[in-house]
């Protein structure tokens, strides 16, 4: 437990019975338990403080350093990265031997199910509801704290026997538990900033904000925020008396994104105002995210990833425990990204797969034309392919950029039978081109429509899907068109984040023959820094690492998603390896 970011106390379960917390702060002297003497030393009566003398709490730590490094003392814990990054940071212990995170197993298990501690306890233990205790009075907090640790530990005895039932034990031991610890080890490392460039970046970017905020209010007439959902609604619906659009998933009045995406497209005289707005929300994102956000005593951006945060298996992340760093998933792309660097005397490397999440559907699928395209040329361009085949019947030589992203976002929407107004929606294309693109495609793939037929018998069946790896999803809820579209979309993402996470895992032991590291995930990219000395000997492992074979039953062919390899002074400025 801790108080203002310190640890308070420690608590050690031995079973699901047994456990003992140690103190480190205190608040007052009255006696905690009926009969027993007062094992601390008395401060004043209302305060904190160290709950022990100095020299009895080097013994203390000096022991829990021991029993923690020790591999061969097995630890369970609930959220292992959060319990290590506190005791490494405050206290510099190194935990070795984890068997389990309860938290991230039960995920293996139950992806569509909440992951605290809490709801665990009610669904795999007795014990009744606890967290009604008193924070302000140590007794109470220590019972707590050991309740947790016995609680915690009935659970992880329940969720063996579920990885068992389940058969993800193997998934779980051999994929999930070494990517966990990669990404924890990684998001500990920090990421460089170049801190002048930064500084210079966030001046022009405030001088564009103030710019593009006079703007807005010359259009409007009126100070306004952009920010604000109360005064947008007011704007655009009261004001310019535009239909309102409603959020599918509320069911209210919204002007988010993807509402002043559809305004912009259904109103053109009003595209001008719109395009300011994003602009300005992006800018504001921008300079408040990633500008002006808190670095760490080494100039370094730090991140939380989440193996748990996303049902598919994604990697999701977020500021720190702390409130410093941020979300590196929402890192702008495009030169924005100069300012992350490598450390000096080491370069830049960057591994993004290449059109991961359709090659697994064209696996999946049995979509046998186009899996004997790509296995004849690696570099194959669905998209492109698309909308010279499908779409537009002209020569692939005659596809145009906006042509390619219309035929994308056909590609992109149809796989998983996306309605063509939400395709609309989302990718700011006219319904008519969402609808053209998204049909040509599935009539041009008519195994589509076999895979949804299976993928939607499992669900009735069974409600449980599995992929090739071996990560299940058990799916709950209402048996309709949206619970079938996140059905289709399963195995295609999580057969691409397992492949991330598992060339994550493979790239601490491989890369450090040549003192190569991960130092971030994005979506289906990560990017290493390797000392510049050894470039030549990195890149080709690099590539290695990240092109895993996923055997897929049905075809006589294992999909390897091929890489694209570069490597440059910072993340943006890449120069690309041809191998």
């Amino acid at each position: 437990e801790t108080t203002s970011f310190l640890v308070r106390c420690i608590g050690i379960g031995f079973s699901k019975q047994k456990a003992i917390c140690i103190p480190f702060i205190s608040r007052d002297i009255s006696p905690r338990v009926g009969g027993s003497k007062v094992l601390f030393h008395p401060v004043p009566t209302g305060s904190s403080n160290s709950h022990w003398t100095e020299e009895e709490e080097k013994v203390i730590h000096s022991r829990l350093y021991e029993i923690f490094k020790n591999p061969l003392i097995k630890k369970i814990a609930q959220n292992y990265p959060f319990d290590s990054t506190i005791l490494g940071r405050e206290f510099g212990y190194e935990i070795n031997g984890l068997v389990m995170d309860t938290l991230v197993a039960h995920h293996c298990c139950y992806a569509e199910l909440p992951k605290s501690l809490d709801f665990m306890c009610s669904i795999y233990t007795k014990t009744g509801y606890y967290a009604d205790y008193n924070p302000s009075d140590d007794l109470s907090t220590w019972k707590y704290n050991c309740t947790d640790c016995c609680v915690t530990y009935e659970v992880y005895e329940r969720l063996l026997r579920e990885l068992k039932e389940m058969n993800v034990e193997d998934f779980y031991r051999t994929k999930v538990q070494p990517s966990l610890l990669a990404f924890l080890r990684m998001q500990n490392r920090g990421i460089d900033v170049d801190v002048d460039l930064r500084t210079k970046r966030a001046w022009h970017a405030a001088q564009e904000l103030e710019k593009d905020t006079e703007e807005l209010s010359k259009k409007v007439g009126y100070d306004i925020n952009p920010n604000s959902p109360k005064q947008m609604k007011e704007l655009f619906y009261d004001k310019l008396k535009l239909h309102p659009k409603m959020n599918r998933k509320t069911g209210k009045v919204t002007c988010d994104e993807k509402a002043l995406l559809a305004i912009k497209k259904d109103s053109p005289h009003v595209a001008g105002l719109v395009d300011t707005i994003l602009a300005l929300r992006e800018n504001k994102k921008l300079i408040g995210t990633f500008l002006n956000s808190e670095l760490n005593s080494r100039n370094q951006l730090t991140t939380s990833y989440h193996p748990g945060g996303t049902k598919n298996g994604r990697l999701s992340s977020s500021t720190n425990l702390d409130g410093t760093g941020g979300n590196v998933q929402q890192i702008p792309s495009g030169s924005f990204r100069e300012i992350y660097i490598p450390p000096e005397g080491y370069i830049w490397i960057k591994a993004d797969l290449s059109q991961a999440e359709f090659r697994c559907v064209a696996w999946l699928a049995g979509i046998r034309r186009v899996i004997e395209l790509y296995t004849e040329n690696p570099l194959f361009d669905i998209h492109t392919w698309n909308a010279s085949e499908n779409i537009y019947k002209v020569p692939l030589s005659a596809i145009t950029p906006s042509q390619r992203f219309i035929a994308k976002c056909g590609v992109h929407g149809g796989n998983y039978g996306m309605h063509a107004r939400t395709a609309s929606a989302i990718y700011g294309m006219s319904y008519e081109d969402a609808k053209h693109a998204i049909e040509s495609y599935i009539n041009s793939m008519p195994e589509l429509n076999d895979w949804w037929s299976d993928i939607r018998a499992d669900i009735q069946t069974a409600r449980v899907l599995r992929t090739p790896q071996g990560r299940i999803r058990m799916f709950f809820g209402r048996l309709d068109d949206a619970l079938f579209r996140s059905a289709y979309s399963f195995k295609p993402q999580a057969m691409v984040a397992d492949v991330i996470a598992e060339a994550l895992g493979r790239a601490e032991e491989s890369l450090s023959a040549v003192g190569g590291l991960p130092i971030i995930q994005v979506h289906d990219e990560i990017d290493f820094i390797v000392p510049k000395d050894n470039l030549d000997k990195a890149l080709p492992l690099v590539k290695q690492i990240m092109e895993i074979p996923i055997i897929v039953e049905g075809t006589p062919e294992p999909l390897i998603i091929p890489t694209e390899v570069s490597y440059g002074p910072n993340w943006y400025d890449q120069t690309e390896w041809n191998n």
